[in-house]
């Protein structure tokens, strides 16, 4: 799987051949104007993400096939294969071993190799020439020696994938466990074979890393793809490979998947389902619980705001209908704080919404986001300050929010403590009927409408869920002001 080429090997290539691997090299940015090839791209892509539906012999390819046929050209290759479960790693090993251990392989390939009697267990066994195949669960301690490829195939359960502290460590085993145990850090490869099920899982956590080449493919082709890593955005892998559908709602094989197999899929796994294993996507393209075309939007003109000449983008499937005016006065203004007081960018933010009400609208007239107490606190007292006529700031009244609760009240009049009232989805519940009726207007223009519009799509999948919090908070006071936690 190489990018780049040695001049030897282009010299032995066939015309044809070398043409070709020349026309992809241009296309790709690998080959320079002069003809020669940059040298800053490394001889193998390390780092492989592959996102297909399931029935689609995902497993069969990757983690049966994949190991007997590498053990054809490269006999020394050592693998350490991992699953959602010991038991599925387990499976795996056992047919690519029958495979290996056919009287078809050994005609068709002739190895010069057999399997290592000191080590031939079901999930590690070894050949004479070195060769290895290691296989464990995702989250199993992991010893022994290292490997030339980490292959991960499905590394959640989809039933757990609600469950922040499983998905967290498959994340936790994946950073400090398994990403570093290979034999040479500048070339061994890592593959993450699985199907979108959730924004925080593995798959979401090396795309928001970065670095990894992203091989994505829908049940049913897509022209406009969520995904915005290099691979998506550029239309195909480095290696050259790009989906060779073009229409819209293409099904990826059609004798396998006819219309009536996809409806019924799409019947029996729900919408997040579908979205997730059939279109690799953690929710459904428009959005799911809160469609993307339920927000409005608000300007203090009522006009779309510009930027050098022209309206200012809305997040992809928003209507495009001009924003309300914002009001000159509210019925009340308030701000609503979902808390988390742990520190470090990658801990859950907090944040805040200031609101103010005309009736049955609701205007978001600002949002802030913090990361750890201090940061919390400051932007309180900030939000305050800007907007005095708010008469009530609401907090969530969960772990440390109680300890903010009281230190803000003898600075800021008005901060209100709030018992969270049912789990996140029943409170979000709440909520939606007021988005979709289009009570609630965004800021036009701000910077900050994107992120809220994504997590509302996403949610309950979404990588974080504070401004849903945030606004199901307000919601649920505005519906019954008077009770609440003083």
């Amino acid at each position: 799987m190489r990018v780049q080429l040695s001049r030897m090997e282009l010299d032995y290539m066939p015309p044809e051949m070398r043409r070709e691997m020349r026309e992809r090299a241009a296309r790709l940015g690998v080959l320079l104007p002069d003809g020669t090839f940059r040298k800053d791209v490394t001889q193998r892509y390390q780092d492989i993400l592959m996102n297909v539906p399931p029935g689609t012999m995902k497993s069969r390819i990757v983690s049966v096939m994949g190991p007997c046929w590498v053990w054809t050209r490269w006999p020394e290759w050592r693998v350490l294969a991992l699953s959602t479960t010991p038991d599925v790693a387990l499976r795996d090993a056992i047919h690519s071993r029958d495979v290996l251990a056919s009287d078809w392989y050994r005609e068709m390939f002739e190895p010069t190799w057999r399997f290592s009697e000191d080590q031939d267990a079901k999930g590690n066994y070894k050949n004479t020439r070195g060769g290895q195949r290691q296989s464990k669960g995702i989250t199993a301690k992991i010893t022994g020696s290292r490997s030339d490829t980490i292959l991960v195939d499905d590394p959640h359960d989809a039933k757990e994938i609600h469950s922040a502290p499983k998905r967290e460590a498959v994340l936790l085993a994946w950073d400090t466990a398994i990403a570093n145990r290979v034999n040479d850090l500048r070339s061994s490869t890592r593959l993450i074979i699985m199907q979108r099920l959730h924004e925080r899982e593995l798959a979401g956590h090396v795309l928001a890393r970065g670095g990894v080449e992203h091989l994505c493919l829908p049940l049913e082709y897509e022209v406009k793809r969520a995904c915005a890593c290099p691979s998506c955005v550029r239309g195909e892998t480095a290696l050259g490979w790009k989906d060779p559908r073009t229409t819209e709602g293409e099904v990826l094989q059609q004798s396998r998947f006819p219309p009536e197999v996809v409806a019924a899929e799409k019947k029996r796994l729900g919408s997040y389902g579908a979205a997730g294993q059939l279109q690799q996507r953690p929710a459904p393209a428009g959005g799911g619980m809160f469609p993307r075309g339920w927000w409005r939007f608000h300007s203090l003109g009522g006009q779309r705001p510009l930027r050098n000449g022209a309206p200012v983008s809305r997040p992809e499937g928003c209507t495009d209908a001009p924003p309300a005016r914002t009001p000159e006065r509210f019925d009340r203004v308030f701000t609503t704080l979902d808390a988390n007081f742990a520190e470090g960018l990658d801990s859950d933010p907090a944040v805040l919404w200031v609101v103010g009400t005309k009736g049955a609208q609701r205007f978001v007239l600002s949002r802030r986001v913090a990361h750890g107490y201090p940061d919390t606190e400051r932007m309180l007292r900030q939000a305050a300050k800007d907007f005095p006529e708010a008469s009530a700031h609401l907090v969530e009244n969960k772990a440390n929010g109680h300890a903010i609760v009281q230190t803000l009240r003898l600075v800021v009049p008005g901060v209100i403590a709030r018992e969270p009232e049912g789990g996140k989805v029943v409170r979000a519940a709440a909520l939606q009927p007021s988005v979709e009726a289009g009570d609630w207007h965004l800021l036009d223009g701000a910077d900050w409408v994107g992120d809220v519009v994504e997590q509302f799509a996403n949610f309950p999948r979404a990588a974080h869920d504070d401004d849903v919090d945030a606004a199901s908070q307000g919601h649920i006071w505005l519906a019954r002001p008077e009770v609440f936690v003083v």
